[in-house]
């Protein structure tokens, strides 16, 4: 199968209080060395045995990636298709935060071979956003999706959240209306997580941030998925919707045991064997760079067990499920079957899926299944 490539672009104007991406906020100068710094591994990488494969996604997260600027991104791009056999057809991803979503921005993408976007809205209530910490408003977030349809994008995905604290059902309910409104061919919707050590885990701990109650972010989840699902945006997997033929092709490569190269600091590259991961440290990812090396900080070789599990663990979440045999030897006979007498799971033929009652404790269920 054709690989994938992810680009990391670490700069934001403001840190979320729940994000734990590794991110580097306020110094615009370091922008145009970055820049190099990505052109300097792409030369790298390009000695290596990732030269050899043939790519068809191309993803640009971040961070804030349209900070990178328009140049620079168009830069990065010509740079990846001069240096590897990137398929005239692939999908190619940027992430784009609404505050940084000028016209002219968009404008120049197609001409830089950006064919998908997606928006991170993650609500059009206003004071949600400011709870989220978020920079942009409502009306700057629906701005952004307008103008991206405008600029010719034909592919345009929306990140939603939803367990916020405050978040009503009916607030919930609005912001999937409003982003349904738009017609965008993809839908991601995340359950807020608190991740350790953030700002919302220290407001948690101390009691000055109420989390939603289970069953709430429960019925918010199978609201989402039978409004969303009857408007054409079909659940592929646990998080992500989309009408047919737009499913994320990048994200595939995660969660079908893919093969994917990852640039810039702190990214993650996949061989299929290997595991492996860059410096989370913009100094040391730039001096391992100026030494002709490349920044990976973590390697892990995955034995056939480790693979099978990860198979599993990732391969589950999709709507489709993962076929039976590549992880029998790993599962749980005795759980599995009381899973399926409970209808969480269903076994068709030689593939496993998480039925609707499933996805609402897919973590669950997927780790209940492994044995121990």
């Amino acid at each position: 199968m054709p690989a994938g490539i992810y680009v990391h672009i670490p700069f934001c104007l403001a840190k979320c209080p729940y994000c734990d991406f590794y991110s580097i906020v306020g110094d615009k100068s370091l922008i145009d060395i970055y820049a190099k710094a990505l052109l300097t591994e792409i030369d790298i990488l390009a000695k290596s045995k990732w030269k050899d494969r043939v790519y068809n996604s191309i993803y640009i997260g971040g961070g804030t990636p349209p900070l990178l600027g328009d140049k620079n991104i168009a830069d990065l791009l010509h740079t990846l298709r001069q240096n590897f056999n990137i398929s005239p057809r692939s999908e190619i991803t940027i992430e784009i935060n609404p505050e940084t979503a000028s016209p002219a921005f968009f404008e120049s993408m197609p001409a830089a071979g950006v064919n998908r976007v997606s928006i991170g809205a993650q609500s059009f209530d206003d004071n949600l956003l400011k709870t989220l910490g978020r920079i942009h408003t409502a009306e700057t977030a629906s701005l952004a999706v307008d103008r991206a349809i405008a600029a010719g994008f034909a592919n345009v995905s929306i990140d939603l959240m939803f367990g916020i604290p405050g978040q009503t059902m009916a607030v919930w309910q609005d912001t999937l209306a409003q982003a349904i409104g738009k017609n965008p061919k993809h839908v991601s919707a995340y359950c807020l997580t608190i991740e350790k050590d953030t700002p919302f885990d220290k407001l948690v701990k101390s009691g000055e941030l109420n989390l939603l109650s289970n069953e709430i972010q429960a019925e918010m989840y199978s609201f989402m998925n039978e409004t969303l699902s009857a408007a054409g945006l079909k659940r592929y997997e646990v998080s992500n919707f989309a009408q047919t033929g737009f499913e994320c092709r990048h994200n595939f490569k995660y969660w079908k045991d893919d093969k994917y190269v990852g640039l810039g600091p702190a990214a993650h590259s996949y061989d299929g064997e290997r595991r492996t991961a860059n410096f989370k440290n913009f100094d040391k990812y730039l001096f391992a760079l100026e030494k002709g090396k490349l920044p990976i900080n973590f390697k892990e070789s995955l034995d056939d067990k480790q693979r099978a599990e990860e198979r599993l663990l990732l391969g589950l979440r999709l709507a489709d499920g993962v076929e039976y045999n590549l992880v029998r030897d790993i599962i749980n006979d005795k759980q599995l079957a009381e899973f399926i007498k409970q209808s969480y799971i269903s076994k068709k033929i030689n593939k496993i899926a998480l039925t609707d009652k499933g996805f609402l404790m897919a973590d669950d269920v997927i780790v209940k299944l492994l044995k121990g």
